[in-house]
């Protein structure tokens, strides 16, 4: 258990290496993560003239996974869509990953690992390289970032320390802590900002405990964390908040510890002021997601309701203003939904992936256009059912003519699927990362 200062010297007594905090009364935990939450409810609908519609009732569609052991049983077969049209049937090629003969160029990493171990795997044209060990361990997701110089990992160690490797041509390094004594509570996040990536995670122990701090590359290792916010508008929340590029900003999205969800930037070096987005109430005990999309809109998907109810909910935001929340897929008796994080990705002409993990350990895709008459598509398989997946997926941009590649824990055993416009090939396994519970990846075109 760290005791960092509140205010003061950038030092904790106990080690913990961590930028002051500003003074002032902090939120409770029931205010949500601000005590200064920026715009209502009332006034991100009212100034949001393209608000989201809701999907109708008699879209078709597919279950994205149920909430408990009996509806699982109850949709059986089409808990996720048709498989046998969702998912390609060719074998991977001998060397393992995605499949194209007149591919040249293209990088895969893939970072796993358990309570005991990680490792990293990378794939370019010529298959796989032999596995690296990181010597280390992961207790959640790792984030995993294609960057300038080549590729950043950070995760949480099995004893909480926050810890980083990079990959360079000359190989991937060994795990290292991010800073002395600094602990994460929940998966950290990576943004790659000017080809660097941009650290922020959520503090564990002491004073701190689920404050989000923000930390950048300095000299081969991290800058003293920062925390994001200060006074009475410090940001803090039950989970993990989310993190993305907005232009040359930074941006974070998180639920607070009264439900409602709140968006902040960091640009000129500085975190601007927190604000409340969306109208629904979210989860607070679900973390969420968010990315920048290609016409630079803003996507911010979050869970809400519980039981029969759960669901997946969005916002966007547009031309600087956030729209109304709406569900990402419920035509009345089928929903996407979620227990787990999220893995959300960046299409061409404003779309994004949200793939996710259902209530019966299957793996959903659904795709978001902004455009469409009905923005998602009915979540289908990514992989032949059934898929005892082990934790939330990770996603990532294609690679040789793929629009995205998903990687994911099946049982324990670190597997890649790609997507091609809208079929899922065969699952593949990546070979040399031993038994896993968790997995991150990226890529470079």
């Amino acid at each position: 258990m760290l005791a960092w200062l509140a205010y003061g010297c950038a030092e904790a007594p106990d080690g913990a290496n961590y930028a002051a905090v500003a003074p002032g009364t902090p939120a409770s935990a029931s205010d949500g993560g601000t005590a200064d939450a920026g715009a209502s409810a009332s006034d991100a609908d009212a100034t949001s003239p393209d608000d989201p519609p809701d999907a109708p009732d008699d879209a078709a569609g597919s279950d994205g996974g149920s909430a408990d052991a009996s509806r699982d049983a109850s949709v059986a077969a089409n808990d996720g869509g048709n498989v046998a049209d969702a998912v390609a049937d060719a074998a991977p090629d001998a060397n393992g990953g995605p499949r194209d003969a007149g591919c040249t160029t293209g990088t895969i990493a893939v970072v796993a690992g358990n309570g005991t171990a990680a490792a990293a795997a990378t794939w370019t044209a010529g298959g796989w390289s032999s596995a690296t060990s990181l010597a280390g361990s992961l207790k959640s997701r790792p984030s995993v970032a294609a960057t300038s110089t080549g590729f950043t990992t950070v995760g949480v160690a099995s004893d909480d320390s926050l810890r980083f490797a990079t990959r360079s041509a000359s190989g991937w390094s060994q795990l290292a802590a991010v800073g002395a004594g600094i602990t994460a509570l929940d998966e950290a996040r990576l943004v790659v900002l000017g080809g660097a990536a941009q650290l922020v995670f959520q503090a564990k122990g002491g004073a701190n405990d689920t404050r989000y701090f923000f930390a950048a590359p300095s000299l081969g290792t991290w800058s003293t964390p920062e925390a994001i916010g200060g006074g009475t508008d410090v940001s803090f929340g039950p989970r993990m908040a989310a993190a993305t590029t907005a232009g040359a900003s930074l941006l974070i999205a998180q639920v607070g510890g009264n439900a409602l969800l709140y968006a902040r930037e960091r640009s000129a070096g500085a975190w601007g002021a927190s604000a409340q987005i969306g109208t629904t109430v979210a989860r607070s005990d679900l973390p969420t997601a968010a990315v920048e999309l290609s016409n630079g809109h803003i996507l911010t998907v979050f869970s809400t309701d519980s039981a029969a109810a759960q669901r997946l909910a969005y916002t966007t935001r547009v031309s600087g203003a956030w729209t109304g929340s709406a569900a990402v897929f419920d035509n009345g008796t089928n929903r996407a939904f979620s227990s787990d994080p999220l893995a959300l990705l960046a299409l061409s002409a404003g779309r994004a992936l949200l793939v996710f993990r259902g209530g019966d350990t299957n793996l959903y895709a659904t795709t978001f256009d902004p455009v469409g008459v009905v923005p998602w598509t009915p979540p289908v398989a990514i992989a032949a059912q059934p898929v005892a997946a082990a934790s939330a997926p990770s996603v990532a941009a294609g690679v040789c003519g793929n629009d995205a590649v998903v990687a994911f824990v099946d049982g324990a055993a670190v597997k890649l699927a790609r997507l091609t416009g809208s079929t899922w090939s065969a699952a593949e396994g990546v070979p040399g990362l031993g038994t896993a519970s968790f997995v991150g990846v990226a890529t470079t075109p």
